[in-house]
């Protein structure tokens, strides 16, 4: 089994049951940035030769970047630190993920979600 395939980690049980038993309603500014969120994304996974995954979920992205033995240089940690700082929650997956040796998770939302009438802190906002 391809360990880049979806895992039952508790982060996903949770979201995956705070989104069926929510409703979500879009943030019209976060919708709109997320095009730039992914071609930052996009620029840095191409820039630095690294593996990337985009999946879009009913309440945002996961960003899924895949590094092999990787010397992060002063230009790389800025250049990472701009795309984390768009993003509302990270886990990093430290063994080896396919053909690589770990794997970075992000998340962007879109959307907020509502369980029982208010709002979880799902967004950076």
């Amino acid at each position: 089994m391809d360990d880049r395939k979806e895992q039952r980690t508790s982060k996903n049980i949770f979201l995956t049951d705070i989104c069926m038993e929510g409703k979500s309603q879009p943030v019209e500014e976060r919708v709109k940035n997320s095009e730039a969120v992914l071609a930052l994304a996009r620029k840095f996974a191409g820039l630095y030769q690294i593996g990337l995954d985009v999946k879009q979920s009913g309440v945002g992205y996961q960003i899924c970047l895949y590094f092999e033995d990787t010397l992060f240089t002063r230009y790389m940690l800025e250049d990472m630190a701009q795309l984390f700082l768009q993003c509302d929650d990270m886990s990093i997956m430290v063994k080896n993920v396919g053909d690589y040796d770990y794997m970075i998770s992000l998340n962007y939302y879109t959307h907020d979600v509502y369980v029982n009438g208010r709002r979880t802190r799902l967004t950076n906002r």
